[in-house]
């Protein structure tokens, strides 16, 4: 077969191809014209290849990133709570007061981060308020109430990785679509196009890259983060055990996975989570009658609680504890009332 037989022959056969919809005549033109724009094509396709797999690496670390800092921003929320309930415990009236005054009434301010929806509804609850909340949202004059940590706990520029910039960019991270390949009319164009093309590629793969390389670094501090909130609550569990033995086991190992912690946390801000809500009880029960009566105000609280949260056993236990380790107008109520231990 000659050499314009040949040509012909290709150039039947592409066409055809063209028509059926799968490859491009130039694909087969350049076969026997021009090696140089088969390179240049396999070296965009390889290019296509890198890109379409790197976004979906990005993908399924951006989802990866949604996942652990959801369980960073639940561990910290909880570790932010156990923190203020064991101060409360031992806060004066005027140390109690002026945290419920920084939190009713916060500096303006946009958190780095919020509590997870169920997380901080289950704090409202177990607390008895949605101060603890608000607060862990907006920490503020921590150096003065003894809170130092809060801000660490809860606070997600403290653990590093340029977390507040990929969750502000997190929406835009994944947002290219998927490339395909080029087809080419001719071998002139394809030498034009397809270095035009590969430079453009070049760049957004490169941009692409980066992003990804973002997300994984901020992953790994999320990840670190949770590791020092682990630590962190066993360090805050051997203080309130001292307050009353836990009901739930705690003393857990490196070796446990995350979701232990976590189940062991939010055991432990609903046993520990009343110590806020009579502190709190009883600062306003203490403004509207002045010298409050102890029991009195037990049994107050006794008929407030829901039922199955806690027992008025608890209750009885948990307000002599706060009784006894406090200064102020509750402990002068039990002293007035003959130091009561609880029934």
């Amino acid at each position: 077969m000659g050499f314009f037989s040949s040509i012909g022959h290709f150039v039947e056969n592409a066409a055809n191809t063209v028509a059926n919809g799968v490859t491009s005549v130039g694909n087969t033109i350049a076969n026997t014209l021009d090696p140089h724009l088969q390179e240049l094509e396999n070296q965009y396709n390889s290019l296509v290849n890198s890109y379409n797999a790197t976004r979906l690496g990005l993908v399924n670390a951006s989802n990866e990133f949604q996942s652990t800092l959801q369980d960073y921003q639940s561990m910290a929320a909880c570790n932010g709570t156990l923190l203020i309930c064991s101060q409360a415990y031992h806060w004066t009236d005027t140390q109690f007061n002026d945290f419920l005054k920084q939190t009713q009434n916060p500096p303006p301010f946009k958190p780095v981060n919020a509590v997870p929806g169920d997380i901080a509804g289950f704090i409202s609850r177990a607390t008895g308020s949605n101060l603890i909340v608000s607060y862990l949202t907006n920490p503020v004059n921590v150096e003065s109430l003894g809170l130092q940590q809060v801000s660490q706990l809860v606070g997600l520029g403290s653990i590093g990785g340029d977390i507040g910039s990929v969750l502000g960019e997190l929406s835009t991270l994944t947002s290219g679509l998927s490339i395909g390949g080029m087809v080419l009319g001719n071998i002139i164009e394809g030498e034009v196009e397809y270095p035009k093309q590969i430079r453009k590629l070049q760049g957004m793969y490169d941009d692409l890259r980066g992003k990804y390389a973002q997300v994984n670094t901020a992953i790994s501090s999320l990840k670190s983060g949770i590791a020092t909130e682990r630590a962190g609550f066993l360090r805050s569990m051997a203080q309130l055990t001292q307050i009353a033995p836990a009901s739930f086991p705690w003393q857990l190992q490196s070796t446990d996975p995350d979701t232990a912690y976590q189940q062991a946390m939010v055991a432990a801000v609903s046993q520990y989570g009343i110590v806020f809500r009579l502190r709190q009880d009883w600062a306003k029960y203490a403004q509207n009658v002045g010298d409050g009566q102890y029991a009195q105000f037990l049994q107050l609280e006794q008929c407030l609680v829901q039922s199955g949260q806690y027992t008025p056993q608890q209750v009885s236990k948990f307000l002599w504890l706060i009784a006894q380790s406090t200064t102020g107008g509750l402990n002068q109520a039990w002293q007035r009332a003959g130091r009561p231990s609880p029934a």
